[in-house]
C-alpha cells in the first residue's frame, strides 16, 4: 500500500527557525519518514512551500535573496530523492494593533496550507490513496481531514508534529499522532556535501551547519 506523506514547509519552517532546531534545517525527508514508516512500502512525499522572497517587507534586498538561495539549496536536495514541491506565495497583510489600533504591513505565507489541504482531499478521492502521514500542527487542515475520515472508509491520516510542538487539536482528526524528536532530526540530516545527479555538488548553507 501507498503511503502519502505531505509537509507543510512553513508550519515547520517556523518550529524550527530556533536557537534548538536551526542546526537541523538541512533535513533528509526522504529518510526522515522511512524512519518514521519503518518499513520498505511505497512512498510519495509532496512538499509545501513558497519561494518568492522578493516580496517580502521585512528583508532588504541581501538578506532577501539569502534566504531565498538557501531555500533552493534545499528543494534541489530534497529532488533528489523524489521529493515533489508544490509552492504557494508570499503575500503583504495589512494588520491591525488590538492596543492601538494603529496600521502596519506584515508578511504572510499564502495557499501553502490550503495547497495542502486541497492536494490531500485529492489524492485521497481521486487516486484512492488510503494511508497518509501530514508533517503541520495547522488547525487550518482540520476540515480537509474531516472530510475525507467522514466520506472515505479505511483510509488512515497520521500526523507527524513540528520539533518542539507537544500537542494541536489537529490529533483530534488523526488516527495517530507522532512526536518529531530532536533524536530523530538528528539522524535524518543530509550530508555536508554531496553529489547531485547531474554531478554537481550540493552543499549545506553555512548558516545552517
Amino acid at each position: 500500500m501507498k503511503t502519502a506523506a505531505l509537509i507543510d514547509g512553513f508550519n515547520l519552517y517556523h518550529n524550527m527557525n530556533n536557537d534548538k532546531y536551526s542546526k537541523y534545517k538541512w533535513l533528509n525527508f526522504y529518510k526522515l519518514f522511512r524512519y518514521v514508516l519503518g518499513t520498505d512500502e511505497s512512498l510519495e512525499i509532496h512538499y509545501f512551500t513558497t519561494v518568492n522572497y522578493e516580496d517580502l517587507l521585512n528583508y532588504n534586498e541581501k538578506e532577501k535573496d539569502a534566504k531565498k538561495q538557501r531555500h533552493l539549496t534545499l528543494i534541489k536536495a530534497e529532488e533528489q530523492h523524489g521529493i515533489i514541491s508544490h509552492y504557494g506565495t508570499f503575500r503583504n497583510k495589512e494588520i491591525k494593533c488590538p492596543k492601538c489600533g494603529k496600521k502596519f504591513q506584515r508578511d504572510v505565507e499564502k495557499q501553502t496550507d490550503v495547497g495542502l489541504g486541497a492536494y490531500l482531499t485529492y489524492l485521497a478521492f481521486s487516486l484512492n490513496v488510503k494511508k497518509f502521514i501530514i508533517l503541520s500542527a495547522d488547525t487550518d487542515l482540520s476540515p480537509a481531514i474531516k472530510l475525507i475520515k467522514s466520506n472515505i472508509r479505511k483510509v488512515k491520516i497520521n500526523l507527524l508534529l513540528p520539533p518542539g510542538v507537544t500537542k494541536t487539536k489537529l490529533s483530534e482528526n488523526c488516527n495517530k499522532t507522532i512526536p518529531l524528536t530532536e533524536e530523530l532530526l538528528s539522524k535524518c540530516l543530509f550530508p555536508p556535501v554531496f553529489k547531485a545527479v547531474d554531478g554537481k555538488t550540493i552543499k549545506c548553507p553555512p548558516e545552517w551547519l
